[in-house]
C-alpha cells in the first residue's frame, strides 16, 4: 500500500510520536538515521508504507492499531447476548435466517425469495428475532439491527460447534481453541467478500503481493538478522466459494 499522497497519515504519525513522547533524536537512533533525515521523512512526500512501519515499530505502536485509529470505518466487534445464543442453539434455522439476513443488509424480501419462504414463515422468523433483540421490526415492514453495518459478529464456542454453517466452523473453532504452537497468540481476521469481478482481480493481485512481500521478509530476516527473536506466525489462507459451501437452506415454519 502506498500512502505517500496522504498528508493526514504523516500528521497522525506525528501525533502518535508526541503522545508516546518519542523525540526525533531517539527515533533517529532507533532507525539508524540522522535527526534531519527523520524530519525530512515526516515532512516530505516520500513516506512509503515500509517507512511508516519502521517508524511505528520504533515507537512501539502496532501498525494495525495505528490504522484502526485513523480509519473511522474499522469494524466493530459485536457479541450476541446469552439469551440470543441460547435461542439460536435451540432454533438453528433462526440463526441461519438471522446470519443471512445480515449478509443481505436486512433485506428480508431477498432472503424470502432466495429460500422460497412464505410470507407467514418470514414474519414468524422476524418476530422471533425481534423478541430476542436480534432485530427490530418497524412500521412499513422495515427491519433494523444493532448487528448490521460495519461490524464483526462474535459468539461462543457451543454455537459455533452446533449451529454455525460448515463454511465458517473450522475458522471459528480455530479462533476459540487453544493452540500451543502459537503460544496463545491468535491473528484472526475474517469476513465474507462479495465483489465485482474487476475488484476481485484487484483483491487477488493485492493478496499475492502481500504474501510475496512477507515471504521475502521472512527469508531476509532469517539470513540478515539471525540473532533476532522470531516467531512462527503460521500461514495465510483464503476460502473461496465451492459447491459444498452454499448458504444453509432455511425451511418454512
Amino acid at each position: 500500500m502506498d500512502v505517500q499522497n496522504y498528508s493526514f497519515v504523516r500528521e497522525e504519525i506525528k501525533k502518535v510520536l508526541k503522545a508516546r513522547k518519542v523525540h526525533y533524536g531517539k527515533l533517529a537512533g532507533e532507525l539508524g538515521l540522522s535527526e534531519s533525515g527523520i524530519k525530512k521523512m515526516l515532512n516530505g512526500e516520500d513516506l512509503s508504507y515500509n517507512k511508516i512501519c519502521r517508524i511505528l515499530n520504533a515507537a512501539g505502536v502496532g501498525v494495525s492499531d495505528f490504522f484502526k485509529i485513523i480509519d473511522g470505518n474499522a469494524p466493530v466487534e459485536m457479541a450476541l447476548t446469552q439469551k440470543q445464543e441460547e435461542y439460536f442453539l435451540k432454533n438453528p434455522n433462526a440463526y441461519h435466517f438471522f446470519y443471512q439476513l445480515l449478509g443481505l443488509d436486512l433485506d428480508w424480501e431477498k432472503l424470502k425469495l432466495r429460500h422460497g419462504l412464505s410470507q407467514r414463515s418470514t414474519e414468524k422468523y422476524l418476530i422471533a428475532l425481534d423478541r430476542i433483540g436480534a432485530v427490530e421490526l418497524h412500521p412499513g415492514n422495515t427491519v433494523k439491527s444493532r448487528y448490521a453495518g460495519n461490524c464483526r459478529l462474535t459468539f461462543g464456542l457451543p454455537l459455533v460447534k452446533q449451529v454455525v454453517d460448515q463454511k465458517h466452523r473450522s475458522l471459528l473453532e480455530f479462533a476459540h481453541a487453544p493452540n500451543e504452537k502459537f503460544r496463545g497468540r491468535k491473528y484472526l481476521v475474517n469476513g465474507t467478500l462479495d465483489l465485482k469481478p474487476s475488484t476481485t482481480s484487484e483483491f487477488i493481485g493485492a493478496l499475492k503481493e502481500l504474501v510475496n512481500e512477507y515471504m521475502n521478509r521472512s527469508k531476509r530476516e532469517g539470513v540478515v538478522e539471525r540473532g533476532a527473536a522470531r516467531e512462527d506466525v503460521g500461514f495465510l489462507f483464503v476460502v473461496t466459494p465451492t459447491e459444498g459451501m452454499a448458504h444453509e437452506k432455511i425451511p418454512n415454519l
